[in-house]
């Protein structure tokens, strides 16, 4: 490739990633909507098992935890962590549409 071309490849990159503005930082895409749409947790809060093991969906971000302690045939010991993290979509504040 011959230098006019590699200097026409490069202006060509470069004017591909110009925009008119940067866009808007939301930091971890799973938080970037506004908290105040969600319920908040408050203290005090009387939890009723087994009905809260299970999702609030009015909260925007919850996580179960199951651990165990294993045994391999031999006998060597592991502790295993699983997590499971619910995020909720962000809630819009329009009112809903008829279908």
């Amino acid at each position: 490739m011959n230098v006019k071309a590699m200097a026409l490849l490069m202006v060509a990159l470069l004017l591909a990633g110009c925009d008119d503005k940067p866009e808007e930082e939301k930091g971890f895409a799973g938080l970037a909507d506004d908290a105040a749409h969600y319920a908040q947790v408050t203290p005090g809060k009387t939890f009723l098992f087994p009905l809260d093991h299970g999702a609030h969906n009015d909260f925007r971000i919850e996580w179960w935890y199951i651990t165990a302690n294993l045994k391999d045939a031999d006998g060597q010991s592991f502790g295993v962590q699983w997590t499971l993290f619910r995020n909720a979509l962000p809630r819009s504040t329009a009112a809903p549409q008829d279908n």
